[in-house]
């Protein structure tokens, strides 16, 4: 999305999406297949939702400008080879720090008092959540919780327990 953004340099964010919904080389995470009766067989179709969620996401990172679909100076070097995780990750701390007033030090506590406690609790995301006892959104938290984990700001395993590097 981004690539496509820093090469069409977009006025509009809804033309954009457009735009990105007719790219023949959608990605692959946005095409699921519906039924053209026309055609009689199924075709390759982009999902919106994925596209307009994906779009809320990088307006969250400040990758992408809200309503224009441009792409922002942190996007442009989010860009650059071998850049985007690094950013994507310092992004999204500070998204957990903003919405949730979840920091690298704040998390390392609260791991280190989870796993200390008298009955040791292992540091999933609900553990940590509940620690944090901050209003908000839970699956909101999840997700930018995934997408540090993702991107290598912090250690998650299978069973999806968050440790600071």
């Amino acid at each position: 999305m981004l690539g496509l953004a820093l090469r069409k340099r977009p006025a509009d964010l809804v033309e954009f999406l457009n735009e990105l919904a007719e790219e023949a080389e959608a990605p692959e995470s946005f095409v699921y297949r519906r039924w053209d009766e026309k055609r009689n067989e199924h075709v390759p179709t982009c999902s919106e939702t994925s596209l307009k969620q994906t779009a809320a996401l990088c307006i969250t990172l400040k990758l992408m400008k809200d309503k224009t679909g441009g792409v922002t100076s942190i996007g442009e070097r989010a860009a650059s080879p071998g850049m985007f995780d690094r950013i994507v990750t310092k992004q999204t701390w500070d998204v957990l720090t903003e919405e949730f007033g979840l920091t690298q030090s704040k998390l390392a506590a609260i791991t280190q008092s989870l796993l200390n406690r008298r009955n040791p609790e292992l540091p999933t995301v609900d553990a940590i959540w509940e620690q944090l006892s901050v209003p908000g959104d839970l699956m909101r938290f999840k997700r930018f919780m995934r997408l540090l984990a993702q991107c290598g700001g912090i250690r998650a395993s299978q069973k999806l327990l968050y440790l600071p590097l």
